[in-house]
């Protein structure tokens, strides 16, 4: 009886001791649990988005026997309420040859020059 009573209170205190506040990774830094929760939300979003535009894409097909000529299009054409925004650094592109709408990466010079552009803009 004794000896589970002492098992008992060793695990507990063991039990304890492992359930710490801050949940650490293999390099003993704290994980960040929020903000990968937002990666996740982000990436979703972008994941229906991209859907939602290629559904669109094959309704206007069906509906108008050819493809959209741009994305905007399906917005005139009240397919869709308007284009969603892309998660930053990233654009939605459509090709209107094969009526495919593909998430790229906006290269990093584009985003240097715009940053340029906008620093020697005068106010």
């Amino acid at each position: 009886m004794k000896l589970s009573a002492i098992l008992l209170i060793v695990f507990s205190l063991c039990a304890l001791g492992c359930g710490g506040s801050s949940a650490q990774n293999a390099n003993g830094e704290a994980k960040d649990y929020r903000k990968r929760l937002e990666q996740i939300r982000l990436k979703r979003k972008a994941a229906n988005d991209l859907s939602m535009l290629q559904n669109a894409v094959r309704t206007f097909q069906t509906q108008h026997a050819r493809l959209p000529n741009d994305l905007r299009e399906l917005a005139t054409r009240k397919l869709i309420q308007n284009i969603p925004s892309a998660p930053a650094g990233f654009y939605f592109a459509y090709d209107n040859v094969l009526g495919n709408v593909s998430l790229q990466r906006i290269p990093a010079d584009a985003i240097q020059r715009e940053q340029q552009a906008v620093q020697n803009q005068p106010l």
